[in-house]
């Protein structure tokens, strides 16, 4: 769910004002059940295109900036819009279920607790990333490779996980969508947290 975004006037009812070249702040609050971690990106482009809340990538001609964890559930991104005329900007998310896995993984490595239910549970999730629209024939070989792994040697799954927790996502030897789950390109469209666009007036 997204709340508190900004700029807004008058819940969306008339556009706020924003300058050509000049950065423009986005700020909102990103919140789902329990503890999962988030994903979100902001999306600025002309009004005549704006998505709609179904869109899982931004429409042509739209920038798409990340934004950053600014702490209490608040995100923050800098857009900077490029031309006059009617705009707007939307904000959209995703459950980050490969960062939260690897974190709570992470949690219980470290506590000498025993972690192959959750090894099988990644290698679930391995799986349904690899089955997702969206995905290069390199990543789904990469991925089933993995998964394959953890079907024929849980030890060596274990071991690759004991290494990977000592990492960032990023930095685990695999290209996304495994390394960082919550790519807005090829997730599925239930995971859209919020599509929906604020109106802005550009001016010289």
């Amino acid at each position: 769910m997204v709340v508190g975004v900004r700029p807004l006037v008058d819940c969306g009812r008339y556009p706020a004002k924003a300058t050509v070249g000049v950065p423009l702040e986005v700020t909102a609050t990103l919140v789902t059940d329990g503890t999962s971690l988030i994903h979100g990106w902001a999306w600025q482009g002309p009004a005549s295109t704006a998505p709609s809340a179904r869109d899982t990538a931004p429409p042509k001609g739209w920038e798409e900036v990340p934004l950053e964890a600014a702490g209490q559930d608040r995100f923050t991104a800098w857009t900077t819009p490029a031309a006059t005329g009617p705009a707007a900007f939307c904000l959209v998310g995703v459950i980050d279920d490969y960062g939260t896995w690897l974190r709570d993984l992470r949690i219980r490595i470290e506590a000498g607790q025993e972690v192959g239910p959750d090894l099988s549970e990644g290698a679930e999730l391995v799986a349904r990333r690899a089955s997702l629209d969206g995905v290069s024939a390199a990543d789904r070989a990469a991925l089933q490779a993995l998964r394959n792994v953890g079907e024929t040697d849980k030890s060596v799954l274990q071991l690759h996980h004991r290494e990977a927790a000592g990492r960032n996502p990023g930095e685990c030897g695999f290209d996304p969508p495994f390394a960082a789950i919550g790519l807005p390109h090829g997730v599925a469209a239930s995971r859209v947290i919020d599509g929906h666009a604020r109106p802005l007036r550009l001016v010289d």
